[in-house]
């Protein structure tokens, strides 16, 4: 918590979360079979893919921890990379199921097929989820945790290995969408893409300084053709057509983690309070924002507006009590876990820029 920051990542969460709540709201306000056809109301749908982008920064911040590592070690510490990741993500899910299972309860929907949740396979039971919904992408996170950690640990530090490792981890996703071989699209085997992306980002800048400076090198050139995307996507949605291929959002996503390590501009530049405000709490949000809709919903609230407003304040009051009583006590007690064991390092090498709380 008491690492460097970085200003464009700060903004890239506090993005992430914002358009992935604003999507949820406006489907919850119109209804998926209500919302009008040829309006922005439709448009609004596309903040869904900010799940991407939270893909692809968690991929490019935890790859520049294992690739640091292996290079200085030559190998890969699972253990302590799952718990480290683990103390960051369970703590708050947890919070949330229980209060979720104990909602069920109460309401006598409770069956025991729930207890899925608890050990992260709901993603493959459920088509759609019954409840905690967004917990979907925190089964891709922690299947990729432990898929990338264990794979990492028997390829060591052989560069050429690494990099065809995680262009399978891309490759493959991308054919199983194409032929259809997956029951739902929230499948961890077609959504590893975008994770695997965020790590073979910082792969290339630590262990390929040569193609990255290339890659930092065009990247003028592909921040246009990222935004003639999204304008495409933004067509399509607003005229009723279907949406463009998910590779094309991992592409869009990687092209603005990468923007984080462009110059001093995207890495120093001060972020508004507010904007870090946000950035911090992201995964609270994230995890809570559903929840403060059905709250919202029950008051009958017909003004759009008003509405989204209500939706936003009570996402980011419920997020705060979340991030003080769970996600900060969960971090401290990882930190004082780490400082007992810390290892003076061998070596060193330049870290891919951090997000809050990573």
């Amino acid at each position: 918590m008491t690492q460097q920051r970085n200003a464009w990542l700060d903004s890239l969460r506090a993005l992430a979360v914002l358009v992935v709540i604003a999507t949820h709201t406006n489907t919850a306000f119109w209804g998926k079979a209500g919302i009008p056809e040829a309006t922005w109301y439709n448009t609004i749908g596309l903040g869904g893919h900010g799940v991407d982008l939270f893909f692809v920064l968690s991929g490019w911040l935890l790859g520049g921890v294992i690739i640091k590592e292996i290079h200085r070690t030559g190998t890969l510490d699972t253990m302590k990379f799952w718990r480290r990741r683990w103390w960051r993500t369970l703590p708050a899910y947890f919070a949330i199921l229980a209060l979720s299972l104990l909602q069920r309860v109460l309401n006598g929907s409770w069956q025991w097929s729930d207890s899925v949740f608890a050990i992260f396979i709901q993603n493959y039971w459920y088509d759609p989820i019954p409840f905690y919904s967004v917990s979907w992408s925190l089964c891709v996170e922690e299947h990729f945790y432990i898929i990338i950690a264990a794979s990492l640990f028997f390829v060591g530090n052989r560069k050429n290995l690494i990099t065809a490792l995680l262009l399978t981890l891309i490759v493959f996703p991308c054919l199983f969408r194409a032929y259809g071989w997956y029951g739902s699209i929230h499948d961890t085997h077609v959504r590893l893409d975008a994770c695997a992306s965020g790590v073979l980002l910082a792969h290339m800048m630590l262990n390929y300084p040569a193609i990255w400076k290339n890659w930092m090198r065009t990247l003028p050139l592909h921040v246009p053709l990222a935004l003639a995307v999204v304008c495409i996507a933004i067509y399509k949605r607003y005229t009723g057509n279907s949406n463009i291929p998910p590779y094309y959002w991992v592409y869009v996503s990687a092209i603005l983690v990468s923007l984080c390590e462009a110059n001093s501009f995207f890495r120093n530049t001060a972020t508004s309070s507010l904007t870090r405000f946000i950035a911090i709490r992201s995964y609270a949000m994230y995890l809570v924002h559903v929840e403060a809709i059905a709250v919202i919903r029950r008051l009958g609230i017909s003004n759009y507006w008003l509405y989204v407003i209500l939706v936003y304040l009570l996402t980011m009051v419920i997020a705060e009590a979340l991030h003080q009583l769970v996600e900060l006590p969960g971090l401290r007690y990882r930190d004082s876990l780490e400082k007992r064991n810390k290892k003076p390092p061998k070596g060193d090498l330049p870290t891919p820029a951090l997000a809050p709380n990573s």
